[in-house]
């Protein structure tokens, strides 16, 4: 997940997409864009995993996710799927644990 690939240029590192910051000053979009971790991520790969402890917040730029959890331990239930420009995450941020 960790990965940044040649294909990730530096045009995709933008938030301007993103609903939740639309209403940001232009340079203030800048210093985030500037703090945030870039990652693309392959087919398969977990963002976040439902024990996790963390308080990152995320935003998807570009793509789609599908939030999951498994019944049992087995069957797969998707509870939403997240789309361009979508944040996630913040809630957990927001209350300091998830």
């Amino acid at each position: 997940m960790n990965k940044e690939p040649a294909n990730f240029q530096e045009s995709d590192r933008v938030l301007s997409g993103v609903e939740t910051l639309m209403e940001v000053p232009p340079e203030k979009m800048a210093e985030i864009e500037s703090k945030c971790v870039w990652r693309q991520v392959e087919v398969g790969d977990i963002i976040i995993d439902v024990n996790d402890m963390t308080t990152n917040v995320y935003f998807l730029v570009k793509g789609k996710l599908r939030v999951l959890n498994f019944v049992e331990g087995e069957q797969e239930v998707q509870f939403a799927e997240i789309e361009d420009g979508e944040t996630f995450g913040e809630m957990s941020a927001i209350d300091r644990y998830r």
